[in-house]
């Protein structure tokens, strides 16, 4: 969904009545390489869908369904600014992941927010241990994350 404050719309783009639009422009372009990246990680593809539906709008979004994808997209990308994972993730979980990267002096300098199911709060003392800068409970709040 492209909000309508994201783009600027001129009558010679306008291709058909269900509104087709040229978003590679150049101004497009350039802001979006001027924004921040952020790395969402889970194996739940809803949850993908909604994070980066609600970051895409301010920020370069990359997504990754397991830790080792994960991994392996935060060495190839310039810069990523943030990173929001699931703690229940395949390969790598989200508290490996987060201990891998707090401990490299590359990465270390990544917030990153871990979030999972409700349950012993022994959970979110663990995901703190492990270098994460917040942890959340689901149901996910957007307007925290916002």
């Amino acid at each position: 969904m492209i909000e309508a404050t994201a783009l600027a719309i001129k009558d010679s783009e306008i291709k058909s009545p269900l509104l087709t639009v040229d978003v590679m422009t150049p101004e497009f372009a350039d802001n979006a390489m001027q924004r921040d990246r952020i790395l969402i990680i889970s194996a739940d593809g809803d949850i993908l869908q909604l994070l980066s539906a609600f970051f895409e709008v301010k920020y370069n979004v990359v997504t990754a369904f397991d830790g080792a994808e994960a991994l392996k997209l935060v060495q190839e990308q310039d810069e990523v600014s943030l990173i929001i994972s699931d703690v229940m993730i395949n390969e790598i979980d989200g508290y490996a992941l987060c201990k891998v990267l707090k401990s490299s002096v590359g990465y270390a300098h990544i917030p990153i927010v871990l979030f999972s199911t409700p349950g012993d709060p022994e959970d979110n003392v663990q995901g703190l241990e492990f270098g994460a800068d917040a942890y959340m409970n689901k149901p996910l709040s957007l307007a925290y994350l916002g």
